[in-house]
């Protein structure tokens, strides 16, 4: 079966899997901090609902185009700098969406944040499996994703308390700053490039001939869908019923607890689990 990027050495470093993890953490952290606040933000301005929806949403349609190529991308300027092209370019674009004066502008800065936050996961995932030989690859995720879950835990709880002490603003700026801390991290990623400078094909063929990615693929677009439903409307409902933006942000806290629960679970428990 054709794969859609060659397999590159393993890479056994226990530490660089942390030093992943902590990129991880800052880049879901900053993502997180605006969750609560950027629907009552958009609400603030006196936006509908279909836009609300639509602005939030565009990001995650361009960060599906760019996962799908980002292989291309690292194939042309490697692992590395893929990441510090993504890093960079979310904390400009957290930066400016607050400053965005025209409805047209917020889509654009929307769309350019999932443009270039979709060559983070990609990269991150491949270098986190190739952290350690296969047969402990569900434990180095599940440290990997115990990391992811702290950024959920801490970005919710900052982004709220940020937007009732200061300005449903803030927490963009914040976003911004997490962003650019992690920047001197990304040298832990290899400067690799991998040999995939056109994925689309070998993705179709691995899809038409591996059931249980079209499976996996399947789940994991109706989970995208519901949680971007939840996280869009979830926060419009709650302060219309009355709750605080920090309350909302501990609402979406609670959401970070029990992924983290779950990941420390299932890194006990991994080397039982068969594939």
């Amino acid at each position: 079966m054709t794969l859609p990027v060659s397999p590159v050495q393993t890479v056994s470093t226990p530490w660089r899997l942390h030093a992943l993890g902590f990129i991880a953490m800052g880049s879901i952290l900053a993502i997180m901090s605006i969750s609560p606040v950027i629907p009552l933000y958009l609400d603030q301005r006196g936006l509908p609902p279909l836009h609300v929806g639509g602005i939030i949403g565009a990001m995650s349609l361009a960060l599906i185009v760019t996962e799908v190529l980002a292989l291309g991308v690292t194939s042309r300027v490697g692992r590395r700098a893929a990441v510090i092209i993504g890093l960079m370019g979310s904390a400009v674009m957290f930066a400016w969406f607050p400053l965005a004066v025209s409805l047209a502008g917020l889509y654009v800065t929307r769309l350019a944040l999932g443009a270039v936050r979709g060559m983070l996961w990609p990269v991150t995932f491949a270098e986190v499996a190739e952290a350690g030989p296969l047969n402990r690859r569900a434990g180095l995720f599940s440290i990997f994703w115990l990391y992811f879950g702290v950024g959920q835990l801490l970005g919710p709880l900052i982004g709220g308390f940020l937007g009732e002490q200061f300005s449903l603003r803030a927490p963009f700026f914040a976003a911004a700053l997490a962003s650019l801390v992690m920047v001197p991290a990304a040298a832990i990623v290899r400067p690799v490039r991998d040999d995939s400078p056109n994925p689309l094909r070998s993705y179709a063929a691995l899809l038409s001939r591996a059931p249980s990615v079209r499976r996996m693929f399947l789940v994991t677009v109706m989970n995208t869908i519901a949680y971007g439903i939840l996280t869009t409307f979830l926060p419009l409902h709650a302060a219309a019923n009355g709750l605080s933006t920090a309350e909302i942000g501990l609402i979406f806290t609670g959401g970070g607890v029990a992924f983290i629960v779950v990941q420390a679970v299932l890194h006990r428990i991994a080397d039982r689990i068969t594939a």
